[in-house]
């Protein structure tokens, strides 16, 4: 049995190709919205077991359990809290966005190579509102473990100085750099706190000082609460 988006969109293995994994609850929101939860975990049984399973489940930190493709093997750590964090980053938010992979990233470029672009390490997205919009996302790899931990160790200099470079490189990268003039891009920094939002944000207007061509609406810090599951 294939399980579909309520959309249309993505089969439930075409999700989990996308975004290398993901997990019961977000199969439940994006496939069963309308049923409970226990929809999702037969449709993942369905899919985990018999002869030929295909997909299998992975424990990427204490209490972090996710599904992803059969055979893959272990994934490192800070590949698993990158790929979490993009996962619902994209699907467990209110303003909905789409991973590109790697073939649909130069599908839509129209090319099958840009200088200095890899989009199967890169985190290139798509958020489809009126006006599409491409992103590229940074996580955050100095969490706090608690939003009531002392946030001032990090001064979030490192994380602002990626995007600020990076929305510079837009401009100059051929092909990127139309979007990038029609105002069609963003750059987001993914964190786990309100706490490290704020500095992440105080450290990004205060590096776009240093350049004078940023839009600073065009970068966005953004807060991923599940980020927070590898501390709990």
């Amino acid at each position: 049995m294939v399980t579909t988006r309520k959309d249309g969109s993505d089969t439930l293995l075409d999700h989990v190709i996308r975004y290398r994994f993901t997990t019961t609850q977000i199969v439940h929101n994006l496939f069963y919205p309308d049923a409970t939860v226990h929809a999702a975990r037969k449709a993942v049984q369905r899919l985990s077991t018999g002869d030929q399973p295909m997909l299998e489940g992975v424990r990427i930190a204490p209490r972090v359990h996710v599904l992803q493709l059969h055979g893959r093997g272990k994934i490192g750590v800070i590949t698993a809290w990158s790929r979490y964090a993009l996962l619902h980053f994209c699907c467990a938010q209110e303003r909905k966005r789409i991973r590109l992979t790697e073939t649909e990233f130069y599908a839509l470029m129209g090319t099958d190579k840009i200088p200095g672009v890899d989009p199967n390490n890169q985190h290139y997205f798509l958020v489809p509102e009126a006006s599409t919009r491409l992103g590229i996302a940074f996580v955050d790899f100095r969490p706090t473990p608690k939003a009531s931990s002392g946030v001032t160790r990090a001064t979030g200099k490192d994380l602002a100085k990626k995007v600020c470079e990076c929305w510079q490189r837009l401009a100059a990268t051929p092909l990127l750099c139309d979007l990038h003039a029609q105002g069609l891009t963003v750059v987001s920094a993914l964190v786990p706190t309100e706490s490290k939002a704020a500095l992440i944000q105080k450290a990004v207007v205060e590096e776009c000082q240093q350049y004078p061509n940023i839009q600073v609406g065009a970068l966005e810090v953004c807060v991923v609460p599940q980020m927070l599951d590898f501390f709990s």
